[in-house]
């Protein structure tokens, strides 16, 4: 069964406006996504779960211009996020002797190289850095920065540290919580913060690259 989608499509630095059109050989195949750099795009068929663990068999393809489409590699996840630059990937997985665990994956870009990073009982995984050094996750109600090569950094609970995300590469944003709503702060990662504004407690807000 091929499975063909096309639309237009604009590359990341917005240079390129083109049709994007992918066939591949495979059934379920999900809408493909730039490189940040612009220089190919990437697809992920998902395969069934797995009965005991929930984990999906996810086949990772990347898609160079102008030539056929290069089976990279698998992993098996309940989610996962590339770095901007597409050369790494993080991903959750449930563990297989304990399915009440869940295991913080890292890889390369292609799903290759693995290695287990944490694991925990409950939590998400929150967003790469934009250069992709360092990230950010929560286990059940604490939130860490976490690194590609060093051990990981206790943030604050989740009243204190909620929501957080990457302003720049050395630089989060987040909500504190007040009595009666939330305080914006930004913070660096040696810690020094400056609180920014007070807002209702049913605020929801969003951070934009330029």
């Amino acid at each position: 069964l091929h499975s063909r989608q096309g639309s237009p499509s604009c590359s990341p630095q917005r240079r390129v406006l083109v049709p994007v059109y992918v066939e591949l050989e495979v059934e379920g195949a999900l809408p493909p996504e730039w490189l940040p750099d612009g220089n190919g795009l990437l697809a992920t068929v998902p395969g069934a779960a797995d009965d005991a663990t929930g984990n999906t068999l996810i086949t990772i393809f990347r898609l160079p211009p102008e030539t056929e489409p290069i089976d990279a590699g698998q992993i098996e996840a309940l989610e996962f996020a590339w770095t901007l630059d597409g050369a790494w990937l993080a991903y959750l997985r449930r563990n297989e002797a304990n399915p009440d665990r869940l295991d913080l994956m890292l890889a390369d870009g292609d799903g290759t190289n693995s290695r287990l990073y944490t694991s925990f009982r409950a939590g998400a995984f929150l967003g790469w850095s934009p250069d992709g050094k360092q990230f950010l996750y929560q286990t059940d109600d604490q939130v860490y920065l976490g690194d590609r090569d060093n051990k990981p950094q206790v943030l604050g609970n989740r009243a204190s540290v909620a929501d957080p995300r990457w302003l720049t590469s050395d630089r989060i944003i987040y909500l504190l919580a007040q009595d009666a709503g939330w305080m914006l702060v930004s913070r660096d990662l040696t810690g020094e913060a400056v609180s920014l504004l007070s807002l209702p407690r049913d605020v929801s807000y969003m951070v934009t690259q330029r």
